[in-house]
């Protein structure tokens, strides 16, 4: 399990790529790796902006 400041660290990365824009699409490769099924956890994503805010 990456620590915090490793997050910390790709948080800043993305901001800088995808930060403002609206999640329209996502795919769990490691079902494993979310706390939710794959459904629940995509459905959360589509549509949520400002993910890094």
């Amino acid at each position: 399990m990456p620590e915090l400041p490793e997050m910390e660290t790709y948080k800043t990365l993305l901001q800088q790529f995808i930060g403002g824009q609206t999640i329209t699409k996502a795919m769990v490769t490691r079902e494993k790796s979310v706390n939710l099924s794959t459904e629940q956890f995509i459905g959360f994503l589509i549509g949520y902006e400002n993910l890094f805010n």
